[in-house]
């Protein structure tokens, strides 16, 4: 408990759809496989599954708030400013 098993496939689809949203279909896909082989052939019981997948997506939700806030903070430089510090 949690099954890493639907974890890394839950990861690879919601990668691919902020990736490749064309292809994400394929990700969750792989996901809902991982899920019902992993009870079926006896590794875990379907609640490790659920947890680990919305412990995923909680991870995935908070890194991009994470990501976000540390933009606000220290935004990019301008090309200004990159050409300058290239310049030395």
């Amino acid at each position: 408990m949690p099954s890493m098993h639907v974890a890394i496939a839950v990861l690879v689809a919601l990668f691919l759809k902020e990736r490749l949203p064309s292809l994400q279909w394929i990700g969750w896909v792989f996901a809902a496989i991982m899920y019902f082989g992993s009870i079926h052939l006896g590794y875990h019981y379907a609640t490790d599954g659920i947890v680990s997948a919305v412990g995923v997506i909680f991870i995935w939700k908070m890194t991009s708030l994470y990501l976000a806030w540390l933009a606000r903070l220290s935004p990019a430089p301008s090309s200004g400013t990159a050409d300058a510090l290239a310049a030395r």
